[in-house]
């Protein structure tokens, strides 16, 4: 839904990323949610710290939705 990175200062920034997904099964719609998580990144930059901090991000959401996935089907 929306992937955002903020430079905070020359050696800092936060990586946002938003999601919104629904769970449903042949009948109807189980569960909609909208997920959001962020982390800051504060060091010297490097070539791949924007796009490790964006994964890490991303994992997160995913462990959260699968979680609640789980516990809504019970499985």
């Amino acid at each position: 839904r929306d992937i955002t990175v903020t430079e905070d200062s020359i050696s800092s920034f936060t990586a946002t990323v938003t999601v919104k997904y629904s769970l449903a099964n042949s009948q109807k719609t189980l569960l909609t949610e909208t997920l959001s998580a962020s982390q800051t990144h504060t060091g010297l930059p490097s070539s791949g710290s924007v796009e490790e901090t964006l994964r890490q991000t991303l994992a997160e959401i995913v462990k959260s939705m699968a979680i609640k996935v789980a516990d809504r089907t019970g499985r």
